[in-house]
């Protein structure tokens, strides 16, 4: 008999047979190619939609024990990205206020157990990538974070990122930073009126705010973001 001729012999089968066996004709031969169809239909899907948000990461500055506040988005981080990223519905900028950070993890955690319940070592871990993948331009934090890091040589001196004449400014207000060795690291923000109305510092209790530059690649933005919270 004619291949065909097979096929419409049993199709006429199936047409007249019971729902059970058309449903066990159809997860025979059918079933595995609509899941196979579908799974492929899901990666297409998915990758169009990836493709059509994806934004480039042009700044990413981590604040440890800071918590942004509800307005925080809204009205500091999207009117900095409006007017300094050339194009913001392909580009962006991460503020990360999600990890809380202690200034000598083992013998604080030691000293006071319950401070495990907010500062996790996913926390540690995640800053921690962050700063070895060069991912993170700047840190804003308090004094005890920032001399922390600062120590272990992820803190750029200052005279990296500006002139010696306008370090030579910072240090005539007085808001420069130094680590052991000498060496200018970090700029005192206590005076910043925009951390202070959209974020709380939630960490253990310090004298002072810094901001300091890591080993990222975008420094210029990460300037003019310093500039931005403190003017």
């Amino acid at each position: 008999m004619p291949v065909m001729d097979e096929f419409k012999e049993e199709r006429e089968k199936i047409k007249n047979a019971p729902l059970e066996a058309k449903w066990k004709y159809f997860c025979d031969y059918y079933l595995k190619w609509v899941i196979g169809g579908g799974f492929a239909l899901a990666i297409v899907i998915a990758v169009v939609v990836t493709t059509l948000t994806h934004k480039d990461e042009m700044l990413y500055v981590s604040m440890p024990n800071f918590t942004a506040l509800p307005t925080a988005d809204s009205q500091l981080i999207e009117p900095f990205v409006q007017l300094n990223l050339e194009n913001p519905k392909k580009q962006d900028i991460t503020v990360d206020s999600s990890s809380h950070l202690l200034a000598d993890p083992e013998g604080q955690s030691a000293a006071d157990p319950d401070l495990s319940v907010r500062y996790t070592y996913e926390d540690e871990q995640k800053v921690a990538m962050v700063l070895m993948v060069g991912q993170m331009d700047m840190m804003i934090s308090g004094e005890d974070i920032i001399d922390r890091f600062a120590a272990g040589e992820y803190v750029r001196p200052l005279t990296d990122v500006y002139s010696a004449a306008e370090v030579k400014e910072f240090e005539d207000k007085e808001l420069v930073k130094y680590n052991e060795s000498g060496v200018p690291v970090a700029i005192c923000m206590d005076d910043s009126e925009k951390l202070k109305t959209y974020y709380e510092y939630t960490g253990i209790k310090v004298d002072h705010v810094y901001a300091a530059f890591n080993y990222g690649k975008h420094m210029e933005l990460a300037r003019k973001y310093l500039d931005y919270l403190m003017n």
